[in-house]
């Protein structure tokens, strides 16, 4: 079954479903897992992991005050 979620536009507020029954999670779970069992290098840098937040972030941003937002990629290595 889907799930719903309100986006905020400038306009009014609108619904989408959002079907997260295809959502890779529990791939993600078993990379991780076998990642921390075997002693693997990580997939993916923990700075890739912070530009997807920081992405994620600006989306809210943006909605919230109905204009673009670039996102912050400051954070450093």
């Amino acid at each position: 079954s889907g799930a719903s979620t309100t986006i905020v536009s400038p306009d009014e507020p609108q619904i989408i479903e959002i079907d997260v029954n295809n959502h890779n999670y529990v791939k993600e779970f078993q990379v991780f897992a076998d990642t921390i069992i075997n002693d693997k290098e990580m997939e993916t840098s923990v700075y890739e992991g912070a530009k997807t937040v920081e992405v994620c972030l600006a989306i809210v941003e943006s909605a919230k005050k109905g204009k673009k937002v670039v996102p912050n990629y400051n954070f450093g290595k």
